[in-house]
């Protein structure tokens, strides 16, 4: 530390410095700068030298670049800051290399101007990498939170290293972005205003000396964005969502907001519009015939009869016993054996994240849990994952990439991993962000990721409605769980439902001495689905003998569906099986016969 007086000359003296070789110089409040237009200012040294008694920002110019680390970002047990030090062999004495009063480092770099650099990088969370348009605190003076000045430890503003190309190259922006998709003509329908609306409920409200006028054009760029003529916008804007702002605006004020929200929008006419996702791809038909004539890989069930491949959302009420559940089904599928006691598996790596819970928690119930062998070795336990944002997302990715041999990855629970949601993004939005790129993942890498949550406090006749948070979970989703369990009671039921499974509800039995759930009868249901009674009640109705192709074609569902559950039905006694691949309906002789 330094004396004041010696803390004035040195901070004069680097200040000067970074004048004479071309950083503008701005005042700082703390870490922020106040001063308008302070991105676009350029170097002119022919200026007096500023002086600055408080903090200041150096203003970085194009052929700038400047590695900002902050250890509070960082990843547990990483350190990106020396992992980029080591792989790319920078030498930080041969550079400007400033220690921040946060603990972390500013790493002063050149590079070419013309190339655009990414702000941050999946492979090294916690740093920032800032060039033009960015400024950051100068050396000597002072963190607002923690009073620590700002150090220089090596080097100088006159004498910058070279970013390594490699990094430039690995850092440099590329253009990834695709076409938008949009609408032809304006949307008036009933389907296209309740999105709108729907957004309306959550949209950020305009306040007087809050920058309520771009709060209100950004909000009406929704309606243009969805599709509406902008007349249809101002009219929902106007009933349900003015009146909440403070104050409201006036109508010809509130229609001179849209009218420039359209005006100057600079996205496709309704971008966000579901018709529009489909029109564009629809624009390139696939010819059914070649579409026959394609092979695909079988379906890969995880679990058979209750999880395929794909994302799985599994609802359950508090304190049901959905976490015992997941573990149970982690021990199944890692050992090979039937999970729930009855269904068979796909042994591999599972990978279960048990973010409500603790490890002697985990340690506790896998004691409980007779005749574990070896291949627990395939099971691991985590409790932390980051937030499923892009970047947590794309960490999942390096995640399954890095076990080509996983089946099975869970989460418990998703409130845990979900991201602060964006004040300009309704609930579905946002969870179709996070769920649709994570079902994505699991389609291409074909396992299955379990994602769990609660059921909603409020009573609904329909079950998918039971699940908590917006109609997204259970929409993204390719599989669907339920637990339904009672108080004071250790019987319940798993009612799964999805694209590629047959609906059912299995009774299951809990067992808290051993902390296991079990299907109480293999393959038997509560109920029978209405699938199976509209082919019982096509059956009673036709004389002799039917196929399962027959069925499917005179029901108009899938055969790929009908073939797996007329022979399940068969078992049960539903309906009677004659011969190979032919069925038909009970008749009381069957009864009394067997």
């Amino acid at each position: 530390m330094f004396d004041k007086k010696e803390l004035n000359t040195i901070k004069k003296e680097i200040i000067e410095k970074y004048w004479l070789n071309g950083f503008p110089l701005i005042p700082l409040v703390g870490k922020k700068a106040f001063i308008r237009g302070w991105t676009q200012l350029k170097p002119n040294s022919s200026l007096p030298i500023p002086t600055f008694p408080e903090n200041y920002g150096v203003v970085l110019q194009n052929n700038h670049l400047v590695i900002d680390a902050d250890p509070r970002n960082y990843k547990e047990d990483d350190d990106p800051f020396s992992r980029i030090i080591e792989d790319y062999k920078i030498d930080l004495k041969k550079t400007l290399c400033v220690k921040t009063g946060g603990g972390g480092f500013h790493l002063y770099l050149k590079k070419p101007p013309k190339i655009k650099v990414a702000a941050k990088h999946k492979s090294y969370i916690g740093l920032e990498f800032k060039t033009k348009g960015c400024q950051v605190v100068g050396p000597y003076s002072i963190h607002p939170d923690t009073k620590q000045e700002y150090e220089v430890l090596y080097g100088s503003p006159n004498n910058l290293q070279d970013a390594p190309p490699a990094l430039v190259e690995v850092l440099k922006k590329r253009n990834t972005s695709k076409e938008l998709p949009s609408l032809d003509t304006y949307q008036d329908d009933e389907y296209t205003q309740n999105l709108f609306i729907d957004f309306l409920q959550f949209a950020p409200l305009a306040v007087q000396g809050a920058n309520g006028d771009s709060t209100t054009i950004n909000v009406a760029m929704h309606g243009h964005d969805y599709g509406l003529p902008p007349e249809i916008t101002l009219e929902l804007m106007e009933k349900h969502w003015n009146i909440e702002c403070s104050p409201p605006w006036e109508y010809d004020a509130l229609a001179k907001k849209v009218n420039n929200a359209y005006k100057y929008a600079k996205s496709p006419l309704g971008y966000r519009n579901p018709k529009a996702v489909f029109k564009e791809k629809t624009t390139k038909p696939i010819n059914a015939l070649e579409l026959l004539k394609t092979n695909f890989p079988p379906l890969r069930w995880i679990i058979g009869d209750i999880l395929p491949e794909g994302l799985c959302t599994f609802a359950a009420p508090p304190k049901a016993g959905k976490s015992c559940m997941c573990l149970n089904i982690a021990v199944a599928v890692s050992t090979g054996s039937e999970a729930l006691g009855s269904f068979p598996t796909e042994q591999g790596k599972v990978i279960y994240y048990a973010l409500e819970d603790s490890p002697r928690r985990i340690k506790d119930r896998l004691l409980k849990i007779e005749s574990l062998d070896e291949g627990l070795t395939n099971l691991f336990v985590q409790y932390e994952h980051p937030v499923l944002n892009e970047a947590g997302i794309s960490h999942l990715e390096e995640t399954i990439k890095s076990n080509p041999d996983c089946r099975l990855i869970i989460f418990d629970t998703y409130s845990k991993v979900t991201p602060d949601s964006k004040g300009n993004k309704n609930a579905y939005d946002n969870d179709y962000n996070i769920l649709g790129p994570i079902q994505k993942l699991a389609m291409k890498y074909r396992l299955a990721i379990i994602i769990v949550t609660h059921h909603r406090k409020e009573g609904s006749d329909d079950i998918l409605h039971k699940v908590m948070g917006s109609t997204a979970m259970t929409g993204a989703a390719d599989t669907i769980w339920t637990l339904k369990k009672k108080r004071i009671n250790n019987h319940g039921s798993l009612y799964v439902t999805g694209r590629e499974v047959e609906e059912e509800d299995y009774p299951l039995a809990f067992s808290p001495s051993q902390g296991f759930w079990s299907a109480t009868e293999k393959g038997a249901s509560l109920e029978i689905s209405k699938e199976r009674q509209t082919i019982i009640a096509l059956l009673a109705g036709i004389e002799g003998t039917i196929s399962p192709k027959q069925v499917a074609e005179k029901l108009g569902l899938p055969y790929d569906n009908i073939k797996v559950i007329m022979p399940k039905m068969a078992e049960r006694g539903q309906i009677f099986k004659e011969s190979r691949g032919k069925y038909r309906g009970i008749q009381p002789s069957d009864i009394f016969d067997n």
